[in-house]
């Protein structure tokens, strides 16, 4: 529940909401914070085609060991003052990312870039 309506309800672009104030089309992090920014206006009608919301921003779970990586929209450094203002609006907290990272593919370390290939 996002304010006062559920705006993180996954609906499928399909027929639009003719009560609603605004409709929001993307469920990723633009999306949410709009519809949140809205519902707390007025009525807000979010729409997606996706499975769930969050957009670009998700985690995957290796099954073979069990660790989790995430896919994108997790880093966020002090330069970027907006984003870091929406995560204090929203109560959002962040944890410090590694200083030194080191990428593995079969037991040996491989470059950034080979490893978020491996990871898709």
């Amino acid at each position: 529940m996002i304010g006062r309506h559920n705006a993180m309800s996954t609906e499928s672009v399909g027929r639009i909401n003719d009560t609603a104030d605004v409709v929001i089309v993307g469920a990723g992090l633009a999306g949410l914070t709009a519809a949140r920014t809205f519902s707390c206006r007025g009525r807000a009608d979010r729409r997606d085609t996706g499975q769930a919301a969050g957009g670009r921003a998700w985690t995957k779970r290796d099954a073979l060991t069990g660790h989790s990586f995430e896919m994108g929209g997790m880093f966020v450094d002090a330069g970027q003052r907006v984003i870091s203002a929406a995560l204090r609006e929203y109560g959002l907290t962040t944890t410090p990312g590694a200083r030194r990272q080191q990428h593995r593919l079969d037991q040996r370390r491989a470059a950034q870039r080979t490893a978020a290939r491996a990871q898709r």
